[in-house]
């Protein structure tokens, strides 16, 4: 073994602390048994540390599990709200959700309106018939309704009379017009005349002798019935009706204008009227009033027909003469002092019209 020489010896070892306190690095010489005892004593920190037990103190744990409790310490300060057990996690209470707004209630849908069913148009109703001055307009198809009504109003209180019958059919035949008074209508003057108790009775306008049938049996047997008209051929149709039903005797018919007519039964000096019944052109409704107030007496009935023109009397624009003379009519009858009256609109087989009842006061 060489001998140690100065050159060899180790140095002596100088300490300095740093600024930690922590001794510094060292210069003075290590002998060499520390040296081999520091190698044996730093070949287990080389190992896997052992896992520290819970509640070991500070005397039973190496150098390598300092650092552990370091990181743990310096974990803990950084963010310990952070931190949390698995059991914590699992029992943290879930956050509530937020309450969703609730759906605003729907509007409630309006009730669909019920289809209305509309009503037939009645003939008052359908657009008015253009016409010059003059023409009389025609007559619209009735109602389909009405007529049903009609007919079944017919069949149960109007029983079928040969001579009526006959009557409409022969009229029919000479092509008279279709203006008669219907069945029922036609029952309506016979049941007034009656109730009236009128003994003489006039009629302007005898077409074919349909309604002075009705009228003629409504009275006494020593009655008398004067009926105008001023066309010859219907003239001749309504004596031949009236013969054939057994009224000759009762009825006269009259051939010439009406208001001629009415003049020269003034003239005459016939009699008063009990019940005038007024069915001619229109027109001259006016002079034909005029001229019944002249031929009755208080207490007689005047009763005009077709004074409701399918609704056109309230148009005071028309300028149908028809519907003028009705107008007039009115006038004349509201400014009558002796006079009380008034008027109904009727819907049937002849359409939509009406007629005024008037009453002779004085």
């Amino acid at each position: 073994m060489p001998a140690r020489t100065s050159s060899n010896r180790p140095k002596p070892l100088t300490t300095s602390r740093g600024k930690s306190g922590r001794p510094a690095k060292t210069n003075r010489p290590v002998p060499a048994q520390a040296i081999r005892q520091g190698k044996r004593s730093a070949q287990p920190a080389q190992k896997k540390a052992a896992p520290i037990k819970a509640g070991q103190g500070k005397a039973g744990q190496g150098r390598a599990a300092q650092p552990l409790k370091l990181i743990a310490k310096v974990r803990n300060k950084i963010a310990p709200a952070t931190r949390k057990t698995t059991k914590e996690v699992k029992q943290a209470p879930q956050a509530k959700k937020a309450p969703q707004a609730k759906k605003a209630p729907q509007a409630k849908k309006a009730p669909q309106a019920k289809k209305v069913v509309q009503a037939r148009k009645s003939p008052a109703q359908r657009p008015p018939i253009a016409t010059t001055s003059g023409t009389p307009q025609p007559r619209p198809a009735p109602d389909s309704l009405w007529v049903t009504v009609d007919q079944y109003l017919v069949d149960q209180l109007v029983p079928q009379d040969p001579a009526l019958t006959q009557a409409l059919h022969d009229s029919a035949a000479a092509k008279l017009p279709n203006i008669n008074v219907a069945p029922n209508q036609g029952k309506f003057l016979h049941l007034l005349a009656r109730i009236h108790g009128a003994k003489r009775i006039l009629e302007v306008g005898t077409l074919g002798g349909y309604s002075a049938i009705w009228l003629a049996r409504a009275l006494p047997t020593d009655g008398k019935l004067v009926t105008l008209e001023i066309d010859p051929k219907h003239a001749e149709v309504a004596r031949a009706n009236l013969a054939r039903a057994g009224l000759s005797h009762l009825a006269e018919v009259r051939l010439g204008r009406g208001v001629d007519s009415l003049a020269q039964l003034a003239a005459e000096g016939a009699a008063p009227f009990d019940l005038v019944f007024i069915d001619a052109d229109k027109p001259s409704n006016p002079d034909y009033f005029t001229w019944a107030l002249k031929l009755t007496r208080p207490g007689s009935a005047i009763i005009v027909d077709n004074v409701v023109r399918r609704g056109l009397v309230a148009d005071p624009t028309s300028s149908d003469p028809n519907v003028l003379g009705v107008r007039k009519l009115n006038e004349l009858i509201a400014a009558e002092p002796r006079v009380t009256a008034t008027s109904v609109q009727t819907v049937g087989s002849k359409g939509h019209d009406g007629f005024t009842l008037i009453l002779v006061t004085g």
